[in-house]
């Protein structure tokens, strides 16, 4: 089963776009509704969903919001909302779709085939030993076992390597979902880590890593045991 969470502030809403899920895409189960950011964010460090459909305006804040505070979590998400002008910020912040209210089922269903389809695009990224980056105005071919870390920069991300450093036009979100999850662990919002160049981890209150080539990178609060349990895989 696909998990999905459903973020609305309208109650009305959210039973509505339940009921169609449930009508039209049976392989979605919704695990869990919410009205407002704060409680989806603590819901997710606990169980974080295939797919997270949200509205964008809710009051204080915003679904946009919501979406800059889980760049570090490789979900789904899809805005569901009234309103079209919001659409170019969500693309900046990888959004993964975009689908206006009222909803219809057919672009339901394409959102739920999309991200199958990704699924799949991901198991079959087992099987490969390179990512393709775009950098300065060409495809560049880079290794995964020659990528030491990559770092977010706003819409930017800094790939540095064993013999080099690039910085290319794609979020770090997006370049999570194309290198393999066995080998790059997300130790902190800003920061995908190859565990294999991985020297030691210093413990405490502010835990970090320490790379092979001398950097140390921040091991965030929530991210703590996940990164000590990858470790030792």
């Amino acid at each position: 089963m696909i998990k999905a969470y459903i973020v609305d502030d309208e109650p009305h809403a959210r039973e509505t776009l339940k009921l169609m899920l449930s009508n039209y895409c049976r392989e979605v189960e919704v695990v869990g509704q919410f009205s407002n950011v704060k409680d989806v964010l603590v819901a997710v460090k606990d169980q974080q969903p295939d797919i997270l459909f949200m509205d964008i305006e809710m009051g204080e804040h915003t679904g946009l919001d919501l979406l800059s505070k889980l760049q570090e979590y490789n979900m789904y998400t899809v805005f569901v909302t009234a309103y079209q002008q919001y659409a170019l910020e969500a693309i900046k912040l990888s959004v993964s779709d975009y689908i206006l209210k009222p909803v219809d089922p057919l672009e339901l269903i394409d959102t739920v085939e999309k991200y199958k389809k990704q699924r799949r695009n991901q198991s079959d990224h087992t099987s490969e030993t390179a990512i393709l980056i775009p950098h300065k105005n060409q495809m560049v071919r880079v290794p995964f076992d020659q990528i030491i870390r990559v770092e977010a920069d706003n819409n930017y991300s800094i790939i540095v390597t064993k013999d080099s450093q690039m910085m290319v036009a794609k979020t770090l979100k997006s370049l999570t979902e194309k290198l393999p999850n066995s080998q790059f662990l997300r130790s902190h919002s800003k920061h995908l880590v190859n565990k294999d160049f991985v020297v030691s981890v210093t413990k405490g209150s502010s835990s970090k890593l320490l790379l092979i080539n001398n950097e140390t990178i921040p091991i965030s609060r929530d991210r703590k045991s996940d990164v000590l349990r990858l470790l030792t895989l």
